[in-house]
């Protein structure tokens, strides 16, 4: 008879721990900034197209209004004439040239009351009219006529600023005759 021994089978090996058979953690690869979504290079698109738009629409108007700068910095050098004649025969000939330059040539025409009528006219602010008379006066009656030099500059210098908007009613030779002619 046999004895009674188990039986082994040499091949199984003794037993582990099935978690001990179980891999690592896979982890995730690390979030890249690049590519970026859609959404950002748009955005960014969008950004730069804004900036470049601002920068040629501030270029384009320091250029157009050049001719302001110009025109302010001779009123400077206006108020450092010493003779009253040639103060406001300077002063005459800077207005009119702003005034041609922004309201086309139509108005080198104009004299005395239409000339006055049209600085009045095209000023946001109250132009003094007494500022003005004195100002006609000293251009033709001589230096020896009293011209208020502090509020005329201020007036000036008030209007030349305010020539770069449209003006709404713009006070012009050919103007008025185009509109009379209409309601003819």
């Amino acid at each position: 008879m046999s004895s009674p021994l188990p039986m082994t089978n040499p091949a199984v090996a003794p037993a582990t721990s099935p978690l001990d058979q179980l891999a690592d953690i896979h982890l995730p690869e690390p979030v890249s900034a690049f590519p970026w979504a859609v959404g950002w290079w748009l955005l960014i698109g969008l950004v730069t197209a804004t900036l470049l738009l601002i920068v040629w629409w501030w270029r384009r108007r320091h250029r157009a209004l050049a001719w302001r700068r110009a025109a302010l910095e001779e009123l400077a050098h206006i108020d450092t004439l010493q003779d009253n004649r040639a103060f406001a025969t300077a002063l005459n000939q800077l207005l009119r040239r702003v005034a041609i330059r922004r309201h086309g040539i139509d108005i080198a025409g104009l004299t005395s009351s239409a000339w006055l009528s049209f600085l009045r006219d095209t000023a946001d602010a109250d132009f003094d009219e007494a500022c003005q008379q004195q100002l006609l006066q000293c251009c033709y009656a001589g230096s020896s006529t009293r011209i208020d030099r502090p509020l005329t500059l201020r007036q000036c210098r008030n209007w030349i600023r305010r020539q770069t908007r449209p003006a709404a009613a713009a006070h012009s030779p050919a103007a008025d005759a185009t509109q009379e002619a209409s309601h003819a």
